[in-house]
């Protein structure tokens, strides 16, 4: 026991040495400054050039959000724009640019369509989404619908096997006017060089 306690010791004395040495040394670099490093303004001009007439990012950004579109993932869009940026870095230059493997995660979940009716008490179109990772339905379907407010264990508790075979609407209605104007519009390049 006093061994211990002795080497227990002589362990935070010598921290404490080491500790007041590395402040000392520290605080002589502090006073001396900081060591200056030669600046290459010729290779700050490339870049600076490079960056502002021969960036992709725009073109990147594009690619990825225009034509892959939005993605989750595990997604067969997630799994393309990790190929085509792969692709992307190899043809920059960029050797031996590969796709590591990760998680597990789980199964993966795309959109293509959902369509949804009225039937009664008189047909009408409705726009509704499905919510991620909601399983397909092999075809049309028809049900009651419920509209269940389910944020909580116990709200999942007040409802639990009473929705089998229901269509439920889990969001609150939206206003769906009619728009008057696009919802969004792109800058032309003048617009851009205004900006």
């Amino acid at each position: 026991m006093n061994a211990f306690v002795l080497s227990v010791a002589r362990v935070r004395r010598a921290a404490l040495v080491a500790g007041a040495g590395g402040l000392a040394a520290a605080a002589a670099l502090a006073i001396a400054g900081p060591a200056e490093e030669p600046v290459d303004l010729s290779m700050v001009t490339r870049i600076r050039e490079e960056g502002f007439h021969n960036s992709k990012v725009m073109d990147t950004l594009a690619h990825l959000t225009d034509v892959i579109g939005p993605r989750l993932t595990g997604s067969p869009q997630a799994r393309e724009a990790n190929e085509w940026t792969r692709r992307q870095l190899e043809s920059w230059g960029l050797q031996e640019a590969r796709l590591e493997p990760w998680g597990p995660f789980g199964r993966g979940w795309t959109y293509e369509r959902a369509v949804v009716h009225l039937v009664s008490p008189s047909a009408a179109p409705l726009i509704a989404l499905p919510r991620a990772w909601t399983p397909g339905t092999d075809g049309p379907r028809r049900g009651a619908v419920v509209r269940a407010k389910l944020e909580s264990d116990a709200d999942l508790d007040r409802v639990r096997g009473t929705l089998a075979g229901r269509i439920v609407l889990l969001d609150e209605p939206r206003d769906t006017r009619d728009p008057d104007r696009p919802l969004f519009r792109r800058y032309s390049e003048a617009e851009l060089e205004q900006l």
